[in-house]
């Protein structure tokens, strides 16, 4: 099965635009937009939105080079790619959610997926989260139950880890579908 894909954010395209490539970022803009007087919170969408297509098509590609999926799959966004808060210097937020009954087999292939998906967005100038929250780490990538359960457990008993991996958490919105 192909990933259901979110709507496509409307383009303009001027007499300047240019398509980067399937899987490339444009180069840095972010002085020449703040410059035009664009609100930050219009740059951090468009970055977030940008971010969101190459991932799809990042994942893809991953699915030509690995197999079709083997079960459905939600890849989802954290972080500021989930706020629609990104800048250029943002780093990989990502998730995985597998259906409930996924075997043993079938999480170490998304594994696989997802290690191929830390390093091509690395490649393409995303940097790994120092905080590992990717869905190449476990506790990134669980079937429904288990992201039920680690969200009950940032909730209660709330401390300061807690608090801040149920902020990164709580606005997941799906990248890419089955």
């Amino acid at each position: 099965p192909a990933p259901l894909r979110a709507p496509p954010a409307p383009a303009r395209r001027g007499a300047g635009a240019r398509w980067w490539g399937p899987c490339a970022v444009p180069p840095p803009a972010g002085g020449a937009v703040r410059g035009a007087g664009t609100p930050a919170a219009d740059v951090g969408r468009v970055i977030a939105t940008v971010t969101d297509r190459v991932q799809e098509r990042l994942l893809a590609l991953a699915f030509a080079e690995l197999g079709e999926p083997v079960s459905d799959y939600g890849w989802v966004a954290f972080g500021s790619q989930a706020r629609c808060e990104q800048t250029l210097h943002s780093d990989q937020d990502h998730g995985l959610v597998l259906p409930d009954g996924t075997d043993d087999e079938a999480h170490r292939w998304w594994q696989r997926v997802a290690g191929w998906m830390v390093d091509a967005l690395e490649r393409r100038g995303y940097p790994r989260c120092n905080g590992g929250v990717m869905a190449v780490n476990d506790a990134w990538r669980h079937d429904v139950s288990g992201w039920r359960a680690a969200f009950g457990d940032w909730i209660d008993p709330p401390n300061e880890y807690h608090l801040m991996e149920s902020s990164i958490a709580f606005h997941p919105p799906p990248v890419a579908r089955d």
